[in-house]
């Protein structure tokens, strides 16, 4: 299964990737709000030591007819039909609890959305 992912292009601000690539995954344009959480995944990337910094922000679409709210939707980059197809899934707060998400503790952090101030978590792994 594909995963949506893309990376920061030089001299790009975080909000203006995330811009950039909710436009090209999901064909939606997007504004971008409170950063919320900041994430260091500490461990092993292919085999070599990495240390990845992930920000999660708010974001709201401008255009709620852009993508559908119910059910699954397949990403822009493909077509639907295409095995590289990358398929979103709306999902319920509930729901999250029983799937596999990244971050690890996602269930836990959406549960506490509202308060105030961006949380900061680490994962290291223990041998790298």
């Amino acid at each position: 299964m594909n995963n949506p992912h893309g990376i920061i292009v030089f001299g790009e601000t975080n909000a203006e990737t995330l811009i950039r690539e909710y436009r090209e995954e999901i064909g939606a344009d997007i504004e971008v709000g409170e950063l919320k959480w900041v994430w260091e995944n500490i461990g092993l990337w292919d085999g070599k030591p990495a240390h990845q910094i992930c920000l999660f922000f708010f974001v709201n679409l401008k255009d709620m007819k852009q993508i559908p709210h119910d059910g699954s939707f397949s990403g822009k980059e493909h077509d639907a039909d295409d095995a590289n197809a990358i398929w979103f899934h709306w999902v319920s707060f509930d729901e999250i609890k029983n799937i596999t998400v990244h971050p690890g503790n996602a269930a836990e952090l959406l549960s506490c959305l509202n308060e105030e101030g961006v949380k900061h978590f680490c994962k290291k792994e223990t041998s790298l």
